[in-house]
C-alpha cells in the first residue's frame, strides 16, 4: 500500500499535471505511452504478483489515466458552469432556453466553430462535446 501512495503522490501527479488542457490534443501514442507508464510501476509495485495491467489496477483500486483524464475534463466543465466568469466558456444553446426546438441542433451547450482540427480539438470546444455528451447520456 505505501507503494501505491507513493507512485499516487509522485508519479502520477506528474503524468496528470494540466491534463485537462492537454488530454484531448494526445494522439494515440502519446496516450499508449503515457499509460505504459503506469503499466510499468504496477508491475514494479506487484512484482510477482502482477499478472496483467486490467487485473493490477483493480487490485491496487486504481483506474486507466485515460479515464481519470476524461472524468476531470468532464469534472472542469460541470464546475465551470457554476462559475460566473468560466461559465461563459460553456453557453447554453438558444433553442434550449425558447420553446421552439429547432430539429437540426438538439445540443444543449453550444460547440464552437473551428475552422482548424487543432482548435476543434483543443480543450474548450472538446469539453463543450463532452459536456453535451453527458447531458444526453443523462436524459437516458
Amino acid at each position: 500500500q505505501d507503494l501505491i501512495d507513493v507512485y499516487i503522490l509522485y508519479i502520477r501527479s506528474i503524468l496528470e499535471y494540466c491534463s485537462v488542457v492537454w488530454h484531448s490534443t494526445l494522439t494515440a501514442e502519446q496516450s499508449t505511452r503515457i499509460e505504459n507508464v503506469q503499466k510499468l510501476c504496477m508491475k514494479i509495485i506487484l512484482g510477482s504478483e502482477y499478472n496483467g495491467y486490467e487485473d493490477s489496477l483493480e487490485e491496487c483500486g486504481l483506474q486507466t489515466l485515460k479515464s481519470r483524464r476524461e472524468a476531470k475534463c468532464l469534472k472542469f466543465g460541470l464546475k465551470s458552469l457554476l462559475h460566473p466568469t468560466h461559465s461563459k466558456l460553456f453557453p447554453v444553446n438558444p433553442h434550449i432556453l425558447s420553446q421552439h426546438i429547432s430539429h437540426s441542433n438538439r445540443e444543449h451547450f453550444t460547440v464552437n466553430w473551428a475552422r482548424t482540427d487543432s482548435y476543434r480539438m483543443s480543450a474548450v470546444p472538446y469539453i463543450q462535446r463532452m459536456l453535451n455528451k453527458h447531458v444526453k447520456d443523462q436524459q437516458k
